[in-house]
């Protein structure tokens, strides 16, 4: 059983405490593995077929296993520390997901930044496990695609499987200010998009991949990457499927002045770097792309806030489903990586809860197996929280 200390609360909007007053919830982050410090921790997820066990990614390249019945000591999952380019604080091990199949395949997936004499690069690979699932060797990598990358910054790295295996995988537009060499508006150019791939598909024929059929570039003629799914991203941190509605979900980081939440849809345009959330951009520096003259029609975020609140940039949550957390019931949950607030949006994006304010910096959130929403603590000697809900006494 996991052991929980320590607690971060606040409260939702008061109501009258009259008889017929609904309920006041709470929502509290209680620390799950009190014992264990993780060293800047990006990403949690659950293995199909491993219950509760959860698996974390460490920056500098290192997956770990934490055993529900063990609260004091993790196990090394995957080492590759010794590929990854980790120095500056975009870069490094970024994502995980895991195939659907795990229990029998032993396949997942990792993306990461490394580079050489040429550059940064961003690698998507594949990994074997072993055969019991809790450990994977770094010499079984397949690598199936890697991007150049021209800066050190906007590497995205967000990744999770839509329907059977289809593996989406969000890359940021490159990196410097004002998207300077213009590929978020650009199909011939993988960053700045969301790619969607079948990794059921070419298992063993490079690039290890097949391309389903309904993406929106399949069998163009102008040279677009037939890849992409969405494009027009400045860097989305962070997404998410929703199984339930089959739909795609990106916390997008703006330049400095708006944040934004976007449901992702196929052959969507969401904007950069013509526009920042839903207003025009117009730099520093460069200003907006050549192409935004003939680009569009634009997407508008689902919701986005301005940097005057104190909020710095986002970071993409999940799709609370499951009786864990009732009252967020097909909200969706998300932070702001500077100021630690988190927020639950409906799914139309009109009803807004501020949750609480954590005080640490919001790198990631997981998802359990049981449907458990975790928030990630992004520090030197990071910890794992478990967002929980409780009734108030008006």
């Amino acid at each position: 059983m996991l052991l929980f200390v320590g607690s971060v609360s606040g409260c939702s909007d008061s109501v009258s405490p009259t008889p017929d007053a609904p309920k006041v919830y709470q929502y509290e982050l209680q620390t799950v593995y009190p014992q264990l410090s993780l060293e800047n921790p990006v990403g949690l997820y659950a293995a199909p077929g491993l219950g509760q066990r959860l698996f974390v990614v460490e920056k500098r390249g290192k997956i770990l296993v934490l055993d529900p019945g063990d609260s004091s000591s993790a196990k090394v999952f995957l080492d590759i520390a010794d590929s990854v380019a980790s120095a500056s604080s975009e870069l490094g091990l970024l994502g995980l997901a895991f195939r659907p199949d795990y229990e029998s395949s032993r396949w997942f997936y990792v993306y990461y930044t490394t580079s050489d004499a040429s550059g940064y690069h961003g690698r998507l690979s594949r990994f074997t496990a072993e055969s019991d699932g809790l450990s994977a060797q770094a010499s079984s990598e397949v690598v199936l695609r890697e991007f150049d990358e021209p800066f050190s910054n906007h590497n995205g790295g967000g990744m999770c499987f839509g329907q059977g295996n289809e593996l989406y995988l969000s890359l940021g537009d490159g990196g410097g200010g004002g998207n300077p060499i213009d590929s978020a508006q650009d199909r011939t150019q993988y960053l700045g998009s969301i790619l969607r791939i079948d990794v059921g598909a070419n298992e063993s024929t490079p690039p290890y991949y097949g391309i389903p059929p309904d993406n929106p570039f399949v069998g163009n003629g102008e040279g677009f990457r037939e890849e992409i799914f969405a494009y027009g991203l400045r860097n989305p941190w962070r997404i998410s499927y929703d199984a339930t509605r089959g739909e795609l979900w990106a916390g997008e980081v703006g330049q400095g002045e708006w944040e934004e939440v976007d449901r992702i849809v196929n052959g969507g345009n969401y904007g950069w770097d013509c526009r920042e959330g839903a207003h025009d951009y117009l730099g520093p520096p460069g200003g907006p792309s050549p192409q935004c003259a003939s680009a569009g029609p634009f997407l508008d975020p689902l919701y986005e806030y301005p940097h005057t609140e104190g909020n710095a940039a986002i970071t993409g949550g999940y799709v609370v489903r499951g009786a864990s957390l009732s009252t967020l019931e097909g909200r969706y949950v998300f932070g702001d990586y500077s100021s630690g607030r988190i927020w639950a949006i409906d799914h139309e994006g009109q009803d807004l809860k501020k949750l609480l304010d954590a005080p640490f910096r919001i790198s990631s959130f997981g998802l359990g197996a049981d449907g458990s929403l975790y928030v990630l603590e992004y520090a030197a000697q990071g910890k794992i929280h478990r967002l929980v809900e409780s009734p108030q006494t008006p």
